[in-house]
């Protein structure tokens, strides 16, 4: 399963920081990512009996495919079918050789990258879903589709697409809109001038491996003027905290990207960023240094990207910071004392 967003699940007592566009519609749910990668996922009804998530996943830019995504708890047998039935009646079939297995947690991805499309039009008018497969037993799993069409429509304007040819449910004439902001989940999909920073050992971020990185939520902006924002995650963090290191490339030249930020003795700034949220709408970029697992306390930092050509400059729009570990935290780090603006 694709590592949730760490920013998301960086839940503080009551409270939580803002994260990637997600929504929970009846009982089907879309989480999307920094780079606008959508999965929507249908909620198992009762016990999920093997399978425990069907997903429709899809990246963000024109015409790009909706992938289906099935998780079972265990391997599937091997040449066994998996029936899909919408309200009681067979719709499709797909052997299990069909899909694309990836072992670690038993996730079957179809190749068919047409069948996404074609279930999500099949579910959107019907009431139930059952897949009946083959696990060691017979099983079946039934799933809702309560939701499903809301959901499409959510994952259609998150990823601007109402009214564009290839939305899945409010399709028109509109052409497709540019890729602005997509996911960077290999060291291969980096430019040229990049990639020594995360695969040479000696780097600053050479400490990272691919499927950390790949886990790891990073994603890359393009600007005005040919300028390309890279926001990347860059070496171990531990178990609650990511580290991020931001570059861009202008004019072909590389460079790091320096955030502002407040200090106890004055302003100053920083070259990354910790647990990171990008808001593609209003771009700004959120960053949460959790002092503890807890989330209890730490540093809420808020930058807003420039209207500066020709490069990727930040302003610094808010810093709160809460130093005592104390178990308290009503209302999240938004409520935390403010370090800027000061009042």
């Amino acid at each position: 399963m694709r590592a949730a967003f760490f920013l998301a699940a960086s839940l503080l007592l009551t409270g939580a920081v803002a994260a990637s566009p997600n929504k929970d519609i009846r009982d089907t749910a879309v989480n999307c990512t920094n780079g606008l990668t959508c999965d929507l996922t249908l909620m198992v009804k009762g016990k999920s009996q093997g399978l425990y998530s069907l997903a429709l996943s899809r990246t963000s830019g024109p015409d790009t495919p909706i992938k289906l995504i099935i998780r079972s708890t265990s391997l599937l047998a091997s040449g066994s079918d998996l029936v899909f039935a919408a309200d009681g009646i067979d719709v499709l079939t797909l052997n299990v050789a069909n899909f694309d297995l990836y072992a670690d947690n038993y996730e079957y991805t179809a190749k068919d990258e047409a069948l996404g499309r074609k279930l999500f039009g099949l579910l959107k008018d019907a009431s139930s879903l059952s897949i009946s497969f083959v696990a060691g037993n017979a099983g079946k799993t039934e799933f809702s589709l309560a939701g499903v069409s809301g959901a499409g429509l959510f994952m259609d304007e998150v990823q601007g697409r109402l009214d564009a040819r290839d939305a899945l449910v409010r399709v028109g004439d509109r052409e497709p809109a540019p890729t602005l902001v997509r996911d960077i989940t290999a060291f291969e999909q980096l430019p040229a001038a990049l990639r020594p920073e995360f695969e040479a050992e000696e780097s600053a971020c050479g400490f990272i491996d691919n499927n950390s990185f790949k886990n790891g939520s990073g994603f890359a902006v393009s600007l005005p003027d040919e300028v390309e924002l890279f926001v990347l995650p860059c070496t171990d963090g531990g178990a609650y905290n990511q580290p991020y290191a931001l570059y861009q490339i202008s004019s072909g030249a590389l460079s790091e990207v320096s955030l502002p930020v407040m200090t106890e003795d004055g302003p100053s700034t920083t070259s990354g960023a910790t647990n990171v949220d990008w808001d593609q709408p209003t771009k700004t970029l959120t960053a949460f240094d959790k002092g503890r697992g807890l989330g209890d306390c730490g540093t809420l930092d808020i930058w807003k990207l420039r209207d500066s050509p020709g490069e990727a400059s930040f302003a610094l729009v808010e810093s709160r910071v809460k130093d005592e570990c104390d178990g308290e935290g009503e209302g999240g780090p938004e409520t935390w004392p403010l370090l800027w603006p000061k009042g």
